[in-house]
């Protein structure tokens, strides 16, 4: 079997569908039995199997040909690595693959250049992250047509495919915030491993805190989401962040506003790049911010527990101790006791613990 060398961004999809065409597979079904004869061992077609054709180990395949390092860009504790698990089990085979996205999205400049540089047309994973409009580097208009598409030359549906909305594209092209979430979303793609929830969440509340924003649900300060429609509201937020619009002003919106709120399960990258997009002047001195690991608390895991409530007094002392995290990075007391669950008397005990007085400076500010 003839297999191409894999190109710059290219798609996984995008190459498979190569693979097919240089090959003379026209559908999906004769190319899986025709591999699978080809590789002994295999039982199916999956991302392994054509990382294993390219003869490119499957980290860095999923690393530089799958939308795996965006999507998957911020994780719980334990999953920051990519393990052959993660790939294996995320990617699924190529009887699923068009299943993964809707929609594909092409750049008719992109095209123009490939024809003249390679000769032919490829798909670029950088034009399928959710909320990317207008390509990176032309700064004009993705189109976009059915998942199935990806298989084919991009070229073949240069007059099928439909532009995005003119006003969508005149946003993004115009607004701060909707190009810096771009570039985030971009880093994200190119970062070598996940960031870990916890640290993110940290980091984020102590750059809301320094904003006056607040973190938890109820309160006088605005949210996140209040920031995000003052700097991004318009045609290209409502379609890309449903529920924004019409969101009344100071109400917690979970999808957004959330980010700051669970540690036990990731909100999709997107939520989190339009966040930090917000909040800081630049893509690079958000990602370096978020970074961080989390500044440790000499001796927080072992100070005294005596005089805690009882209700304290359970398997959960986890909270209590990134709680009092939170408040040592400059977090409001008041606000931390009630996004970790925690009671103020539990945690001045704690502090006192450690050697801090709780009830001095700005501790109740809200």
């Amino acid at each position: 079997m003839h297999v191409p060398s894999l190109l710059p961004d290219e798609l996984h999809l995008g190459f498979v569908g190569r693979v097919m065409r240089l090959n003379g597979f026209t559908d999906t079904a004769s190319f899986r039995k025709n591999l699978l004869r080809m590789l002994p061992g295999a039982r199916e077609v999956s991302i392994e199997t054509i990382a294993t054709l390219a003869k490119m180990p499957l980290g860095r395949y999923a690393y530089h040909h799958s939308l795996m390092p965006f999507l998957h860009a911020i994780r719980l504790a334990h999953q920051a690595q990519y393990t052959h698990e993660d790939v294996t089990a995320w990617y699924g085979n190529v009887a699923r693959l068009g299943r993964l996205t809707d929609e594909v999205s092409l750049c008719p400049g992109c095209v123009a250049e490939d024809e003249d540089f390679w000769g032919f047309t490829y798909w670029r994973r950088s034009h399928q992250i959710p909320g990317i409009d207008i390509c990176p580097k032309h700064g004009s208009a993705l189109h976009r047509m059915t998942r199935t598409g990806a298989l084919h030359p991009p070229a073949q549906f240069l007059n099928k495919a439909v532009a995005v909305d003119s006003a969508i594209v005149a946003q993004a092209r115009s607004n701060e915030i909707v190009r810096r979430y771009q570039e985030i979303c971009l880093l994200f793609l190119e970062r070598g491993s996940p960031l870990p929830v916890d640290q993110v969440r940290a980091h984020l509340i102590n750059r809301s805190t320094e904003l006056g924003l607040r973190a938890c649900e109820v309160g006088k300060r605005p949210v996140l989401s209040d920031l995000i429609e003052e700097k991004a509201a318009g045609p290209r937020l409502w379609a890309n962040f449903p529920g924004l619009e019409g969101r009344a002003k100071g109400k917690f919106h979970h999808p957004v506003d959330g980010i700051m709120r669970g540690s036990h399960v990731a909100y999709p990258a997107q939520a989190y790049a339009l966040g930090l997009a917000c909040l800081f002047d630049s893509a690079e001195e958000a990602l370096l911010a978020m970074s961080q690991p989390i500044p440790k608390v000499q001796g927080i895991e072992r100070a005294s527990l005596t005089g805690l409530p009882s209700e304290e007094r359970t398997p959960n002392d986890h909270r209590l101790i990134r709680a009092t995290r939170a408040f040592l990075l400059g977090g409001s007391l008041l606000e931390v006791c009630e996004q970790y669950h925690v009671t103020l008397a539990a945690l001045e005990t704690m502090l006192r613990g450690i050697g801090m007085n709780a009830l001095g400076g700005s501790a109740y500010a809200m």
